[in-house]
């Protein structure tokens, strides 16, 4: 593992008295397939969650009052349409939710709560993947990777795969000559991924980095959007701003997701095939912060 430099500086006290300060989470069950835990003789909701193999614990943060964040946050989804009101940006039409209720499909929003250095509590907000093909939008966590260093990798091969794939739909030569096309857009996309999730960087509590394909086994290969969904992103840029995370929350908004099993408006916990190996890791040494982020 590589270290990075930035430790979070607030003190143990602050967050704990952050952590007695939220309000007692609603009786289990209350989300889509919750995950609970049981402390004091209290039922905790769990949001996110994940086994560290490092250390051989699995590592978590309890829903706590970010789910009264996310209700405020859909009154505001639903009163503007866009994703610009964070930081009242002019250019609505690039972050319209609009195709979020229709071909497009809806998507996941998340909340953190945390502390500062300064033992202030802090909102951080996070949207699965793009927007409309945006990436980074105001007031809103960014992607585990420099979003130019993307773009260098991404844009004149991805201008090629698009060749392809026009080359494959027009095609009307022999049905060799297809396959080698299907075959060499195939090989082309493949490394590209390779080279894209090569720029994302993992970091966790205990000052380790990691890369992503660290996470999962060769066999079965980074499962498409690993990394893009808004609990590592909000914990990413926890890290960056020196933020000690306190509870998380996420919910689904908009069409129904094409296997049915998200719906608008409905809270879930992290995803176990995307998610689940990289949380472990990315919440390991939390605990020794708060004393809270650790399953028994």
């Amino acid at each position: 593992m590589n270290r990075f430099i930035g430790w979070l500086p607030v003190s143990n006290n602050q967050v704990k008295q952050r952590l007695s300060e939220a309000p007692k989470p609603e009786p289990f069950p209350v989300m889509q397939n919750s995950t609970a835990d049981v402390a004091d003789g209290q039922i905790r909701e769990i949001s996110a969650h994940g086994f560290c193999s490092n250390c051989q614990k699995e590592h978590f943060l309890p829903t706590g009052r970010s789910k009264n964040v996310c209700y405020a946050l859909t009154a505001k989804l639903a009163g503007h349409g866009h994703l610009g009101f964070l930081e009242h940006f002019s250019r609505q039409q690039d972050y319209s939710m609009a195709d979020l209720f229709g071909d497009a499909r809806g998507k996941m929003f998340g909340v953190l709560e945390g502390v500062d250095p300064r033992g202030n509590s802090v909102i951080l907000y996070a949207f699965s993947g793009q927007i409309n093909g945006q990436w980074v939008v105001p007031g809103w966590a960014p992607p585990l990777f420099d979003l130019q260093e993307w773009k260098n990798v991404n844009d004149d091969t991805e201008k090629t795969v698009k060749n392809y794939t026009t080359r494959i739909i027009n095609h009307t030569g022999s049905a060799n000559e297809l396959q080698n096309l299907k075959r060499a857009r195939k090989e082309l996309s493949q490394q590209l991924m390779k080279e894209l999730h090569s720029l994302y960087t993992v970091k966790n509590f205990r000052g380790e980095s990691a890369p992503l394909h660290s996470f999962y086994s060769e066999k079965r290969g980074i499962p498409t959007g690993a990394g893009d969904c808004c609990a590592p992103k909000l914990l990413n840029h926890a890290f960056a701003r020196s933020i000690t995370p306190v509870s998380m929350a996420e919910f689904y908004w908009g069409k129904t997701n094409r296997s049915q099993l998200k719906k608008h408006g409905c809270f879930y916990p992290t995803c176990r095939d995307k998610c689940y190996p990289l949380l472990g890791f990315m919440l390991c040494g939390l605990e020794s912060k708060t004393e809270d982020g650790c399953l028994p």
